[in-house]
């Protein structure tokens, strides 16, 4: 978790894909990644806005 915090993939211009069963997480996973690579001003275009609208 620290690497992907390291926010190295994004400079790298690399992929995260979350894979798993349904409920575990992955996308409350992506949401907080997201919410702390934009406090590290790093701008965000997130792939499925439906998810997102509560941040709008």
């Amino acid at each position: 978790m620290n690497a992907l915090l390291g926010f190295g993939f994004i400079d790298q211009r690399e992929n995260l894909v979350f894979i798993g069963p349904p409920g575990v997480g992955k996308t409350h996973l992506a949401i907080g990644i997201g919410q702390k690579a934009v406090q590290a001003s790093y701008k965000l275009a997130p792939h499925w806005l439906p998810a997102w609208r509560m941040w709008i």
